[in-house]
């Protein structure tokens, strides 16, 4: 058309006009990001506080918590055992079937054993020698510890006044009681403790825990040999009960 200028369509702008702008685009979006941060790190403490030593101690393992040990609670010590409670919730006093009794130091008393009998002493042994007839004289020995040793020393005492002895009896009882049973004498009138007013028929012992019981076996058995006989105990020994 006669007097107007004619505008040619413009041309669309190259591609990589476009990539330029998206990259100003990122770059304006990211520096407003970084100037925000220090913004938001002043307004909220809280988030300084907690992230500054997660900073500051990268590198250092925190120690492990200690665990609460209960003190002994005995006698003497005065330390009381801490009480522990549960966050939330609160304990009460234990019931008293619930509560252990406290830890004594003391030594416990012993106490002597039921339906046990005490020890014995050790047995001895004794041994009874007499001469053989027409002699009369013996020897006897209790209260020792060895059983051939009290043989011994009994047949020695039984041959002291001379003649062969034998062996009567050996023994574990603590006495022993030796009795003669004497009749008077030919041509004496009265018998005496004169070994010339009587005459010595028989020799008898007995054997028990005490000298009484002793004495009355050994006069039991004289008067059983011969009842006209005067029996009477002549020697008596007791070794330990």
């Amino acid at each position: 058309m006669p007097g107007t200028a004619w505008l040619a369509p413009r041309a669309p702008p190259p591609p990589w006009i476009e990539v330029r702008r998206g990259v100003r685009c990122c770059l304006a979006l990211l520096l407003a990001g970084l100037w925000a941060l220090p913004a938001a790190a002043q307004s909220s403490p809280a988030v300084r506080e907690t992230s500054s030593p997660r900073r500051e101690n990268a590198g250092v393992k925190a120690p492990r918590p200690r665990l609460k040990t209960e003190a002994l609670a005995a006698p003497g010590f005065g330390i009381q055992p801490a009480p522990q409670t549960l966050p939330g919730l609160a304990l009460g006093p234990a019931p008293p079937s619930a509560v252990p009794p406290p830890l004594s130091l003391a030594r416990p008393a012993v106490e002597p054993a039921v339906g046990v009998a005490p020890v014995p002493p050790p047995r001895t042994h004794g041994a009874f020698y007499l001469a053989v007839a027409p002699r009369t004289n013996f020897g006897m020995v209790v209260g020792q510890q060895d059983r051939l040793s009290a043989h011994r020393q009994a047949e020695i005492a039984c041959r002291a006044t001379g003649g062969n002895c034998v062996l009567v009896q050996d023994f574990t009882e603590p006495c022993i009681v030796v009795a003669e049973g004497v009749r008077r004498a030919t041509g004496v009138m009265f018998m005496t403790s004169d070994a010339t007013t009587y005459r010595v028929i028989v020799v008898t012992h007995g054997l028990a825990s005490n000298p009484a019981d002793a004495e009355r076996q050994a006069i039991r058995a004289c008067m059983a040999r011969d009842s006209q006989l005067t029996c009477r105990p002549v020697q008596a020994a007791c070794g330990p009960r």
